[in-house]
């Protein structure tokens, strides 16, 4: 009758907001937009090998740390958060975080082969922490949408139109600047 419709048809569109909400939930955990900032103020143009990771790491890591203590007490003690809702949340904050990186990478304005290796190391040390942090979650969700970013810089010249037209995940802007800044590439192809 009409409740047992109501309650059937409710069901299903509750399932279907659940994204959007926790969208909003991760998009309010960490401040994206000053990890961009971190990142893009990088000197990626360095002449040697670092064998130190950035700042932002650090930053990132610690922030990440405090809310998970959060939500491990919300969990243990308030209100106890289902474990698909925990993947949930969490898959969407990794969204969010490697999208910011890339995005951080995307507005150096030069970048050396020393500063691509910088931005591996970077990006290793912050999985190796993300990996302590969220132990429960692997693999990690999105990484290879950094990754990705990262190895396309070696790319020959042959391959850099075609990884191009491939990855439209990224936007305009963070596919040109990697090709800008590729120094092995001819200024007539970067011009392209």
């Amino acid at each position: 009758t009409f409740l047992t419709q109501f309650y059937s048809q409710t069901i299903q569109v509750t399932h279907e907001l659940r994204i959007p909400i926790y969208h909003n939930v991760s998009a309010n955990i960490l401040d994206y937009m000053s990890i961009a900032l971190m990142i893009s103020k990088v000197n990626w143009d360095i002449g040697e090998i670092l064998t130190q990771h950035n700042v932002y790491v650090d930053k990132l890591s610690n922030e990440l740390q405090t809310f998970r203590n959060q939500f491990d007490h919300i969990n243990e003690q308030l209100l106890p958060v289902p474990k698909a809702v925990y993947r949930t949340i969490w898959d969407q904050i990794l969204d969010k975080i490697f999208y910011t990186m890339v995005e951080g990478y995307a507005s150096a304005k030069k970048c050396s082969n020393e500063g691509r290796a910088l931005m591996q190391l970077d990006f290793q040390q912050l999985l190796r922490r993300l990996e302590r942090i969220i132990a429960d979650l692997k693999p990690l969700p999105h990484k290879e949408f950094v990754e990705n970013y990262i190895k396309a810089y070696y790319l020959p010249e042959q391959s850099i139109d075609q990884w191009v037209r491939d990855n439209t995940m990224y936007t305009i802007k963070q596919r040109m600047t990697l090709v800008t800044m590729m120094s092995h590439l001819s200024r007539k192809k970067r011009a392209q």
